[in-house]
């Protein structure tokens, strides 16, 4: 099928689980997927795996500097998005007692916060139609 063929599509946390199965399937539809992680090696596995037109960029789904780098990465190749599936996410746990600070700004940072504000800087990215 070719439900996406002249779509681009932006899967964060795309290089593993759900984010890569959801790239695949983008792909698999003629999208041109752009995925995103923090592990360089498992990048580049995912984007073998998606093929050639698929584009994978190390970003920091938690740090809002990296937010800001990605919308630009994004805008200097003249990429326009179709649809974001914000997927990027830790979950480490920890007894309710022992959870310091350490973890919950991290799970915090990266679950809630850069998912927020990676939104607010695709918004200028985002093709007219687009699905968040």
């Amino acid at each position: 099928m070719t439900r996406f063929q002249g779509k681009s599509v932006l899967v964060t946390g795309g290089s593993s689980g759900i984010g890569l199965a959801t790239a695949k399937a983008f792909a698999a539809e003629g999208a041109r997927v752009v995925i995103t992680g923090r592990d360089t090696a498992a990048l580049e596995d995912a984007k073998r795996v998606l093929g050639a037109q698929a584009l994978a960029i190390r970003n920091d789904a938690g740090s809002l500097d990296a937010a800001a780098e990605l919308a630009s990465t994004l805008a200097q190749a003249n990429i326009r998005l179709d649809a974001v599936f914000i997927n990027a996410g830790v979950a480490r746990f920890a007894p309710f007692a022992e959870v310091d600070e350490v973890l919950w700004d991290l799970t915090f940072d990266t679950n809630v916060k850069g998912a927020y504000f990676q939104i607010q800087a695709l918004l200028p990215l985002l093709n007219r139609g687009r699905r968040l």
